[in-house]
């Protein structure tokens, strides 16, 4: 039902600007680039539809260090997405949905105003803007996923607002500030019962909480050569360009007013492109405020790969997560990837085996696991 309702919506959305263009025939046009897109105008005001989706099936192989082995194909990502702009080329929007996994979950949907070419305002659901590489897309990493960095830090798309200058662009001076919910995208159950019977008469899904508990984020970073325009990407597939650099600073904090339990988060991370080699990497610190006040993990990571002959990306990672309680395990990740790109990150095969670490009061463990994806965007 909710997949009817949603196709519906955008059946809606497509049909009203498929009328406007055939209202204005002579002033619309029709194409593809990266998606395909209906634009038209009417007297002053702009509109535009872009709709694209990504595919990603992938085999994972994972051999436990003393447990059972895990091997399956899945289609991790299956993306619909609609983007364009209203009214003006000024006020833009988004909408993406995920199919993969069997299920379907709403990941972006949100409106954003320029006020002024360096300052727009945003409200939705997005990727919250901490971290390089989870606000890189899923198409564009240079191993099949990201890095288990990526999981033990502040990371997720959420619900709320921000104000920034485009960023997701890489102009030259990059900055955005946001206030979320900090409850991130993903919907939670909701059961009622019925008591005398034992069953249960009604379950609702949101990932919208009674009260907010906010979370701030800001960051700040600095981009050189040819990169303004390209966006957040891991691999150097326009050698041409040159040298190209980018450097940033986030923060996150969670107030923790629902539980005197709050945390602060920041991460320093950079990229570096050259003649088809690229590397990027973070550094990341977490700490603790309110009742448990104190240091509470800090982690790196680095991916590093050469594009060879425009088709072939061998690439090197090493990433790992040192927690301040003993009673957690530390864990790390050391892995290596082969791309091979038949046209770009658009028809995509890549490849990459992991040893996974534990360490936890004394006794270490690795685990070994092989992924293989197929990705296909358009």
């Amino acid at each position: 039902m909710r997949i009817s309702k949603l196709l519906s919506s955008l059946a809606v959305i497509a049909a009203a600007l498929s009328g406007v263009a055939s209202a204005a025939r002579a002033e619309s046009e029709v194409g593809y680039k990266k998606g395909f897109f209906l634009e038209a105008r009417d007297g002053d005001r702009s509109y535009s539809l872009v709709v694209n989706g990504v595919l990603q099936t992938r085999f994972a192989l994972t051999l436990p260090d003393g447990g059972d082995d895990s091997y399956a194909f899945d289609v991790v990502r299956a993306r619909v997405g609609l983007k364009g702009n209203i009214l003006s080329e000024d006020l833009t929007y988004r909408i993406l949905v995920e199919l993969g996994h069997g299920d379907t979950q709403l990941k972006d949907l949100w409106v954003d105003y320029a006020f002024t070419p360096g300052v727009q305002l945003r409200v939705g659901q997005w990727k919250r803007p901490f971290s390089r590489q989870f606000m890189t897309s899923a198409t564009a990493q240079q191993l099949v996923d990201v890095a288990l960095t990526e999981r033990a830090f502040d990371t997720g798309r959420d619900l709320g607002l921000a104000v920034h200058n485009d960023y997701e662009r890489s102009p030259t001076v990059e900055w955005v500030v946001g206030l979320f919910n900090g409850t991130h995208e993903k919907p939670w159950y909701t059961a009622k019962l019925d008591a005398t019977a034992g069953t249960v008469t009604s379950i609702s899904r949101t990932n919208v909480p009674a009260q907010f508990r906010p979370v701030a984020v800001a960051r700040v970073g600095y981009n050189h050569g040819d990169m303004a325009g390209e966006g957040y990407s891991s691999a150097d597939l326009h050698p041409d360009k040159g040298l190209r650099f980018g450097v940033a600073a986030s923060g996150l904090v969670d107030f923790g007013l629902d539980d005197d339990t709050g945390a602060i988060a920041a991460d320093l991370d950079f990229i570096l492109k050259v003649s088809g080699f690229a590397v990027s990497g973070a550094f990341f610190v977490r700490t603790l405020t309110g009742d448990a006040s104190g240091l509470d993990r800090i982690g790196f990571a680095v991916d590093a790969g050469y594009v060879i002959g425009g088709t072939v990306e061998p690439v090197l990672r090493f990433a790992r997560v040192v927690p301040d309680d003993d009673a957690e395990a530390t864990t790390q990740e050391l892995a290596f990837g082969l791309n091979v790109y038949f046209v770009g990150n658009t028809f995509k095969w890549a490849t990459d085996v992991a040893a996974l670490g534990h360490e936890l009061g004394g006794t270490a463990t690795t685990d070994v696991r092989v992924r293989s994806q197929l990705q296909l965007v358009f």
